[in-house]
């Protein structure tokens, strides 16, 4: 027979872990041994049923020369030769790949009368290393073909155990029926040893159970959150909580890390944990959902199956820390969404929506197929009964208006910056073109028509029509709710530049006059401020300037325009080309200018020209500039000191500006010594 593993890969991994004194770990638990031993819990024998796939891997096994030895345990002899055993694994994964997945899968193979079991766990190198290596199954941890191979290494580095399910007669564990890994978890206080998910061979009721007991009695004092060591395969655990002498699965964690959801496997329930490992809801719920959309507290939906197998809901809201603020008695069939911290929309086992307050007191009775929030609204909802939709203030506990649906219509609330509410009715004109209508608080229509919608600012819409097949816009004012511009512009945008400091807001719009295309500036009020033919327009990076212009003979005129002050405050009288928009050093004095491929500069603050467009390259600074001509580097800053480009390289310029502030330096201090001289001796 084979041996399990190759003897230098023994001797590497041996060679490993007595390097790390693996062999005196964990001590306090195996004593001077390697293996510990441990009866099943709970071992009740079991009568397996043939499956039509056994049936299937006995005819493969035939076929090539062998017979089926054990079939839960995965076990095949030659036929001719029934001495040696061979995993019936290993032979399908040559034979028949396809099968050996349906072989590993087969839930019957768990269902053997199997007697005498026993769960050995091991720190022996050798038994981890031959996890998957060997055995009656394969994983990804095959020393030779695994794909991730390379973490065997690290489970004997950092401690991984690794437990059999084994019959009390293979105490050397020749034939396990299955295997767990114990992978370490991590904290910045200790260490907590758990059980993997996953349970490669045959797994059998009892044997986890085992595992986990023997855990928990040696872990009892640990407590808190804990995560898989980094260094480690994740097979399907990341973190868990440990508490009360019990290992639980984290399925959520809060936003600080205070309190999690978690599940336990041995009653299938959910509850909250504090990061202490208290419980904070004891895990009786059959599920726990977290609802976000609550900002000052989190709330959490309970679920519990009634004896009818029912769901019925509630729920509780937490605090940053896991103190419970409020809750809603479990009593509510089929759904609960909460809508603040204070009310919650309820369903009736007649599948009825109306919605409640924590107290559990009616705020709307129970009589709507469907209700939602009306968009973000903090307090209006849609009450939805067949093709009628009644919007209903949960606050004021008043109806506002009723909409009735028609071929397919329906209303989306638009939350408004300033806490307005209004209100869209859409209708499908065609197929690719829809229509909205526009209603106030009252149901009063305060937009007969239109096409699109969209916040331009927290005062102002965007709102555009369709006019003979062209997408026409204008500007609605929210506070004084009217258009303060006709429909008339092809495009408007918001400038996107805060001008805070002047307090203004203004937009940028197209529209066309006599088949001509122009550019405006709009004000808040809507008053066009500046408009013109421009063939360019664009705006100077974080300034309110703008550089526009048009082609005149083939040669670009450009003018700068300051939409703060409303004027142009560079005419194209200078000839400059074009003014660089991109302004990367936002906080310079200075804006380069362009023309005939040379560059210039003129100061942004007077508009004056501080050296001509006559150089090659300009590199900007906060109040200086260093401009390059015939390969020649010189200097200006916003004093006007000119220092000639003579200098070849930057280097050698910042020198001798260097050198320059240091003798002018020196020519003051002499300068005030003179002056303290002169007043000490009385000269005038």
């Amino acid at each position: 027979m084979k041996a399990i593993v190759k003897l230098h890969e023994i001797r590497n991994y041996h060679k490993i872990w007595k390097t790390v004194h693996g062999d005196t770990r964990y001590a306090e638990w195996f004593g001077n041994k390697h293996r510990i031993y441990l009866n099943m819990i709970g071992e009740q024998p079991i009568e397996r049923t043939i499956s039509e796939i056994q049936l299937i891997v006995s005819k493969a096994l035939s076929e090539n020369g062998y017979s089926l030895k054990d079939y839960s345990v995965g076990v095949a002899t030659k036929k001719e030769n029934t001495k040696n055993e061979f995993k019936i694994g290993r032979l399908l994964q040559r034979i028949n790949p396809e099968l050996k997945n349906k072989f590993d899968s087969d839930v019957t193979r768990v269902g053997v009368k199997l007697s005498g079991l026993k769960v050995v766990i091991s720190k022996h190198p050798l038994d981890i290393m031959s996890m998957s290596t060997g055995r009656g199954w394969t994983s990804c941890m095959h020393l030779q073909t695994g794909q991730n191979k390379k973490y065997v290494a690290e489970d004997v580095k950092v401690g991984t155990l690794i437990a059999y399910l084994i019959r009390d007669n293979d105490l050397n564990i020749k034939n396990p029926v299955a295997r767990v890994l114990i992978k370490p978890f991590v904290n910045d206080k200790d260490t907590l040893l758990v059980t993997e998910n996953r349970v490669y061979g045959t797994d059998r009721t009892g044997f986890k159970e085992t595992i986990d007991a023997w855990l928990n009695k040696l872990q009892t004092e640990r407590r808190g959150v804990y995560s898989l060591n980094k260094s480690l395969y994740n097979d399907g655990k990341q973190s868990v909580m440990f508490g009360l002498g019990k290992t639980y699965t984290i399925i959520q964690q809060s936003m600080n890390n205070n309190f999690v959801v978690i599940f336990n496997s041995l009653n299938n329930k959910y509850g909250i944990m504090n990061k202490s490992g208290d419980f904070i809801i004891n895990a009786d719920y059959d599920h726990i959902a977290v609802d976000n959309n609550i900002k000052s507290t989190t709330f959490y939906k309970l679920m519990k199956r009634n004896v009818s197998g029912k769901n019925l809901y509630g729920g509780i809201f937490l605090d940053k820390d896991g103190k419970v603020v409020n809750a809603i008695e479990i009593i509510y069939f089929n759904n609960l969404q909460v809508i603040s911290e204070k009310y919650a929309i309820n369903c009736n086992e007649k599948g009825l929506y109306g919605i409640i307050d924590v107290d559990n007191n009616i705020i709307l009775e129970n009589k709507y197929l469907n209700i939602y929030k009306a968009g973000n609204s903090k307090n209006l909802v849609f009450a939805k009964n067949n093709n009628v939709t009644t919007i209903f203030n949960i606050e004021t506990k008043e109806f506002l208006f009723d909409f009735k649906s028609i071929n397919g219509s329906y209303i989306n609330a638009i939350i408004c910056p300033n806490d307005k509410v209004l209100f869209s009715i859409v209708s499908n004109v065609s197929s690719y073109l829809t229509e909205q209508k526009i209603l106030n608080e009252k149901g009063e229509v305060i937009i007969d028509s239109c096409h699109s919608i969209h916040f331009l600012s927290d005062s102002h819409l965007n709102i555009s029509k369709n006019i003979n097949n062209c997408r026409i816009h204008a500007i609605y004012d929210i506070e004084q709710m009217k258009f303060i511009t006709e429909f008339k512009y092809t495009i408007i945008d918001k400038i996107r530049v805060i001008l805070s400091d002047i307090g203004k807001i203004f937009y940028k719009a197209t529209k066309f006059v006599d088949k001509k295309k122009v550019e405006v500036f709009l004000d808040s009020n809507g008053n066009e401020i500046y408009s013109n033919e421009w063939d360019f327009c664009s705006q100077i990076h974080g300034t309110y300037l703008f550089s526009v212009g048009k082609n005149v003979d083939n040669t670009r005129k450009a003018e700068l325009f300051d939409i703060s002050k409303g004027e142009i405050v560079v005419s194209a009288d200078r000839n400059y080309h074009w003014f660089d928009t991109s302004r990367t050093v936002k906080k310079s004095n200075f804006l380069i200018t362009h023309s005939n491929r040379k560059r210039g500069i003129i100061n942004i603050n007077t508009f004056e020209e501080v050296i001509p467009p006559i150089y090659d390259l300009i590199k900007l600074y906060a109040n200086d500039a260093i401009f390059k001509v015939n390969n020649l580097w010189g200097y200006v800053n916003v004093k006007n000191e000119f220092i000639e480009p003579k200098f070849k390289s930057v280097l050698e310029l910042k020198t001798f500006i260097k050198e320059e502030r240091i003798k002018n330096k020196e020519e003051k201090k002499k300068l005030k010594e003179a002056s303290k001289t002169i007043k000490k001796n009385g000269a005038v």
